[in-house]
């Protein structure tokens, strides 16, 4: 929907690193990279500490936490925080992100989600 166009906001530890705005077809080159490369890990992702508020009409804000493992020869696991902002599409009755910003737990920056991006794109 191009009322709602896909943006990323990186942990702020990491801005430098995404001067251009991350928008949907990054996100998509990025996990390509991940799961398409040298080793082509296994993820396996939960959510923790979630919070869902909708917000009339077709909008809601899903506040929570992860932790997301990826699996080679050593496995890795990122956490953080993370805030989705979706819409109900009235097309096909279907919820989609439209932003994403991501934070980092008690200062451990290299274990966001933002770093994982930065390193895989």
């Amino acid at each position: 929907d191009d009322r709602y166009p896909f943006t990323f906001v990186p942990e702020n530890y990491f801005a430098a690193y995404f001067i251009q705005k991350w928008e949907l077809s990054d996100e998509e080159n990025y996990f390509n990279n991940l799961v398409s490369g040298e080793n082509q890990p296994r993820l396996r992702f939960e959510y923790t500490d979630t919070t869902l508020t909708e917000l009339p009409p077709d909008h809601a804000e899903f506040d929570f936490g992860y932790n997301l493992k990826v699996i080679t020869n050593d496995t890795v696991t990122y956490q953080g925080k993370g805030l989705f902002k979706l819409f109900r599409s009235t097309v096909n009755d279907c919820w989609y992100i439209y932003f994403w910003q991501d934070y980092a737990v008690d200062e451990n920056y290299e274990l966001t989600w933002t770093n994982l991006k930065h390193l895989n794109r």
